[in-house]
C-alpha cells in the first residue's frame, strides 16, 4: 500500500468556529479546524459509483467520490468540503486520502475479478498548477494489474485551459494516467476545453441528459460524434431512468454512470456486491 505521510499545515488566517461550517443542506464555509478534524479522525470516507460499458452492460470501472461526516455537524457537502480544503491549503491531503483508499479498494477488487478496469479520481483544475508533489506521487503509484487511472479534472470559476496547467497534466500522462473533462457542457462553456489538448475521456454533464426533445438529442448526437472523432471515450453522467439509458445507448455513448446503474456505496459494500455477482449488471432492456 502507498505510504501515508500526513502533516496538517497551519491555518491560513483565523479559524472560524465549527458552527459556521457547511452541512449538506447549509452552503456555508467549513473552518480549517473542522477540515483538520475530519482528516485526523477518520471523518473522510470514499464512496464508489460504477461506470458501465453501454454495449456490454458490464461494469468497467468506478468513480471514487469523497464523503465526510462530523459528529456535531452531520453529513458535509462534498463540494463545500473540497472548496474549503482548497481555501485552507488542505486539498492535497484530502486528495491523497481518497487516492489511498481507492488504491486499497482496487487491490481488493483485483482479487475478486479479472480484466481491465478503471478507477476515476477527481482533481481540481488548480491542482495541475500548484500541487506538483501530489501529482508526481499519483503518477508514480503502482496500481494493481490491469487497473487504469483516470483523473477527472474539475474546473471552478474558469473555462480556459492555461499553459500553467500543462506541466501538471504532462506529469500525470507521463505516468500513464488518463485525463478526463468532468461535467462537460454544464455552466460556462467547458466545450472550449475539448480543443485545448488531447483528452482521453469526456464526461457529459447530467443536465444534458434531462429531457428527450429533438434539439437536445441532436446536440448530444453531434457531441458523441465529435468525441469519437477526437478519440475520446464518451461517458454519459446522471443516468437515472431507462428512457435516458436507451437514449444514450442509441446515440452511441461508450459508457454511462448514474443512479439507475448503481448508487455510490462504501468500498466494503461495493466489494461484497462484486463477490456475489461479479461485474455483470442487470439493467433490463
Amino acid at each position: 500500500m502507498p505510504s501515508r505521510t500526513f502533516a496538517v499545515p497551519a491555518p491560513r488566517g483565523e479559524a472560524k468556529p465549527a458552527a459556521m461550517d457547511q452541512s449538506a443542506t447549509a452552503p456555508e464555509r467549513i473552518s480549517w479546524k473542522t477540515v483538520t478534524w475530519l482528516l485526523e479522525h477518520d471523518g473522510i470516507a470514499t464512496a464508489y459509483q460504477p461506470i458501465i460499458d453501454i454495449r456490454s452492460g458490464w461494469i468497467v470501472g468506478w468513480e471514487a467520490l469523497v464523503r465526510a461526516h462530523h459528529p456535531e455537524i452531520g453529513a458535509i457537502s462534498p463540494v463545500a468540503l473540497v472548496e474549503s480544503a482548497q481555501e485552507h491549503g488542505l486539498l492535497g491531503l484530502l486528495t491523497r486520502r481518497i487516492v489511498e483508499d481507492a488504491w486499497a479498494t482496487m487491490t481488493s477488487v483485483r482479487a475478486l475479478v479479472s480484466g481491465p478496469l478503471t478507477i476515476h479520481l477527481n482533481l481540481e483544475l488548480s491542482q495541475l498548477a500548484t500541487d506538483g508533489p501530489l501529482l508526481e506521487w499519483l503518477a508514480d503509484l503502482e496500481w494493481p494489474h490491469d487497473v487504469h487511472v483516470v483523473a477527472e479534472i474539475t474546473e471552478r470559476g474558469t473555462d480556459q485551459w492555461l499553459l500553467k496547467y500543462e506541466d501538471g497534466a504532462t506529469v500525470l500522462t507521463a505516468g500513464g494516467v488518463s485525463l478526463a473533462i468532468d461535467d462537460c457542457g454544464s455552466g460556462s462553456s467547458r466545450l472550449g476545453f475539448l480543443s485545448s489538448r488531447a483528452w482521453q475521456v469526456v464526461k457529459l454533464d447530467r443536465e444534458l441528459m434531462l429531457g428527450d426533445d429533438e434539439r437536445r438529442v441532436v446536440v448530444l448526437k453531434h457531441l458523441v460524434e465529435l468525441l469519437a472523432a477526437l478519440g475520446a471515450v464518451s461517458i454519459a453522467e446522471g443516468i437515472e431512468t431507462m428512457e435516458q439509458y436507451r437514449m444514450v445507448r442509441d446515440l452511441g455513448f461508450d459508457q454511462a454512470q448514474g443512479y439507475l446503474l448503481g448508487m455510490p456505496v462504501p468500498g466494503p459494500v461495493m466489494l461484497a456486491g462484486l463477490a456475489r455477482t461479479g461485474l455483470s449488471l442487470d439493467i433490463g432492456d
